[in-house]
């Protein structure tokens, strides 16, 4: 277990960006341009053009909407069917939104605290390599899932969850979201041990 330095966190950042979260989820209104839209699209970074938000937020309200519990799996596949991008973060986001006991997919976060290697799409690339692209992608999802369910109960991710809520008192949002929040506010210097990163990437990965 490595020792994190509290003093490198900015505590004021990850503040203004419970509060956003907050409000984000707690009034889930995917077709509202001026207020969820908006700040969706700061708090996640949606840098992307309007045709394409138009498609997202789409997809978005449908999901909502369904009866069925929502699946990365579909959103990610119906993302691609609209935009005709492989969306694994922004399938990540929508999906919390929903479902905030699922894992949020950022670069930051996965490439950098987790050292997770994300396939990139190849130049000239087949459908046969998209499809296999989208399945690892699927599996280092899944993965990312249950290395949150796994650190959550480990002495550092108690040690996480004890921290945030020493500086959020108020704030009730799922464990999983408090060490996302943390690892976030860590910026791309890691803050776990090779072994605890190890628990969120595939097995051959590892």
């Amino acid at each position: 277990m490595r020792k994190i330095d509290w003093k490198r966190i900015d505590w004021g950042k990850i503040e203004g960006g419970v509060k956003l979260y907050n409000t984000i989820n707690g009034n889930i209104n995917p077709l509202d341009k001026e207020n969820f839209q908006k700040k969706f699209s700061y708090f996640y970074k949606v840098r992307r053009n309007q045709t394409w938000k138009k498609e997202f937020f789409q997809t978005f309200y449908k999901f909502h909407k369904s009866s069925k519990e929502p699946q990365f799996e579909d959103i990610l596949n119906d993302l691609r069917d609209k935009t005709k991008r492989m969306e694994a973060s922004f399938a990540s986001k929508m999906l919390h939104t929903l479902n905030p006991k699922m894992p949020i997919w950022d670069s930051i976060v996965v490439i950098h605290q987790l050292g997770i290697k994300v396939p990139v799409k190849k130049n000239n690339a087949t459908d046969k390599d998209e499809k296999k692209r989208m399945n690892k992608i699927i599996a280092i999802y899944e993965q990312l899932r249950n290395g949150y369910d796994s650190f959550i109960n480990t002495d550092q991710g108690k040690i996480i969850i004890t921290e945030f809520d020493k500086h959020n008192p108020e704030t009730k949002i799922e464990n999983i979201k408090k060490i996302d929040f943390i690892l976030w506010a860590s910026g791309k210097n890691p803050i776990l041990t090779e072994s605890e990163q190890n628990l969120f990437k595939l097995k051959k990965e590892a």
